[in-house]
């Protein structure tokens, strides 16, 4: 990316069902960014002679062009390009992370792609990517609000400017979503001393995530908020919460080992049950 390049939505192409709405997201992020689109296709293996290498690159260029046209026809005012990298999927695109605003993939597809499901590539680019990652599954919903997964929010901050960020460009509320199963154990900082009981607790998770609104309100004027603390399954509440959302938003933590794996299982959790898209966006 040149220093005087917007940095770049990166969608992940794989020819199926699903493809064309993938292409779709993306290059309406695009547009709203203001950015330039990027369409990617792997090729899953790498070749030791020029003459195959061409062959394959032609094999990409063969598969990208239909979702090409679809972008000119579309979104005429997104300017687009075509990119074929010869490795594995997740490779390639956690390479070019450090140089997107954002890149979308899909749930499945039927190429590159195919055997690798929620879970393998697109968990290990949202787990490894420099950039906030959306998984699509087919046409997204029509963007009502943006929602937000609250766990700790001093750590949540990069989820919190990007969710916010994205309601604000499709125009419509942000709602923050604090649940957790057992009250007694809110992350460290959310209870006042003293206050132990269930209901005393969750009435300080409230109150943490309407302050945390009002500070975004007052970061990001016109920002329209909504809060929500429950007592219940963070990944169930959520994807309750995706029922209305045109698009979930959750961080990424790295504390320790365990938690990493406990917030995986979460963010697999979403991206195989939400009922919009769902970012996931690392910590800065």
């Amino acid at each position: 990316m040149k220093p005087s390049e917007a940095p770049q939505v990166l969608v992940g192409i794989d020819p199926g069902p699903e493809a064309e709405s993938v292409v779709r997201f993306a290059a309406r992020e695009a547009a709203l960014r203001g950015a330039p689109l990027h369409l990617h296709h792997a090729l899953g293996r790498h070749t030791s002679t020029p003459d195959a290498a061409g062959d394959l690159f032609t094999v990409a260029e063969t598969v990208l062009k239909p979702y090409m046209a679809l972008v000119r026809n579309e979104f005429p005012q997104v300017k687009a390009r075509t990119v074929a990298d010869p490795g594995a999927p997740a490779a390639g695109l956690v390479d070019r992370s450090p140089e997107c605003a954002l890149i979308v993939l899909g749930r499945r597809g039927s190429g590159g792609f195919a055997r690798l499901v929620v879970g393998s590539v697109s968990m290990q680019v949202a787990t490894h990517a420099n950039c906030p990652v959306t998984v699509v599954q087919g046409e997204p919903p029509a963007p009502w609000r943006v929602v937000v997964g609250v766990d700790r929010p001093e750590e949540d901050q990069a989820a919190l400017e990007f969710a916010a960020e994205e309601a604000l460009l499709r125009d419509v509320p942000l709602h923050l979503v604090h649940a957790e199963s057992h009250p007694q154990a809110l992350p460290l900082g959310m209870a006042p001393p003293g206050q132990s009981d269930q209901a005393g607790l969750l009435h300080a998770a409230q109150q943490i995530l309407d302050q945390e609104a009002h500070r975004w309100q007052e970061l990001r004027p016109g920002l329209r908020t909504s809060t929500e603390a429950l007592r219940t399954n963070a990944a169930a509440a959520l994807v309750e919460a995706s029922h209305d959302a045109g698009l979930l938003v959750v961080g990424t933590h790295q504390r320790n080992p365990l938690t990493r794996v406990l917030l995986g299982s979460v963010s697999a959790h979403l991206l195989h049950h939400a009922h919009c898209p769902v970012t996931v966006v690392p910590r800065q």
